[in-house]
Formats: C-alpha cells, sequence, structure tokens
C-alpha cells in the first residue's frame, strides 16, 4: 500500500495524538522531543539519489564535512520545520538537496523510480533520553532518516 505525503503526515499527526493522550491519561510527563536525521538513513538515501550533489560536498571523504553538512541540516529543521524541510528540500552551497520524492503522477517513470528511492521504516522502541535511558517510544515512524515525532 502507497501512501500519500499528505495522508502519511496525517497519520503521524494522529498517531502522536493517541499517544500524548494516552500518556497523559497516566499522568506520564510529555518532555519534547527533536526532530533529528538518522544519519545511516538519511546518507543512504542521499547517496542513492543524488550522488552527485552529494561528491561536490565532499561528505563522504571528511568527517569534517560530515559534521558540518549535518549541523546545517539541523538548523535547518529547527528553523522551517521537519515537513517544511522534506516538502522543499534544503541548499547547502553549491547544491540544492532534495530530502523527500513526492507521489509521482501515473506516466511519469522517472519520478515513480525516485519515490520508489524514498525510505521508509519504524523502529520499534526508540530511546529519545540520554540523561533517563527508560524514556523511550514504544514505535516511530521514519522517512529517509527523519523521524518526526512530535510531543509537547
Amino acid at each position: 500500500m502507497i501512501f500519500t505525503f499528505a495522508e502519511a503526515e496525517s497519520f503521524s499527526t494522529y498517531s502522536v495524538q493517541c499517544v500524548q493522550e494516552a500518556l497523559e491519561e497516566f499522568g506520564c510527563k510529555i518532555r519534547k522531543i527533536e526532530c533529528k536525521a538518522e544519519e545511516t538513513r538519511l546518507f543512504r538515501f542521499l547517496q542513492d539519489t543524488q550522488s552527485s550533489q552529494m561528491g561536490k560536498l565532499g561528505v563522504f571523504q571528511s568527517e569534517q564535512k560530515k559534521r558540518q553538512f549535518l549541523n546545517r541540516l539541523q538548523s535547518e529543521l529547527v528553523k522551517r520545520g521537519i515537513v517544511d524541510v522534506l516538502r522543499n528540500g534544503i541548499k547547502v552551497y553549491p547544491v540544492d538537496l532534495i530530502m523527500f520524492y513526492l507521489t509521482p503522477t501515473e506516466n511519469n517513470e522517472k519520478a515513480r523510480e525516485m519515490f520508489q528511492k524514498n525510505i521508509f521504516s519504524v523502529t520499534r522502541q526508540l530511546c529519545y533520553s540520554q540523561d533517563a535511558g527508560k524514556l523511550a517510544l514504544d514505535l516511530c515512524l521514519f522517512i529517509n532518516g527523519f523521524r518526526g515525532c512530535r510531543t509537547r
């Protein structure tokens, strides 16, 4: 089954809301979870879909370039939010990177091929606090290495 981005976003929002309500019912305090990129899936997606752009950035040649790229990505996530970054990509001089390929039209084979390279994954028991290791989500959805866990 293939979901459109809007359907996936709606499902994600609904799922987070249900988890929040259930936790609040049991008196659990909900902490803010920042959106971060899961490096392995993120870099696999970028290498599979935009290897020439990644080569220009030199991300795979040095740890320093990799850290610079991840810092830039994190600043864009904080400034614009995960949905905007996924929809519009990011600019990292000298390239523009696509972070998610939208649902293709019926006759566009190239768009369909690129859409199929998106990496959708689910992680069970995701710890989200370095201070308290027992704080974890039962389930987290990822799109191209981005986890969109939002709590209030």
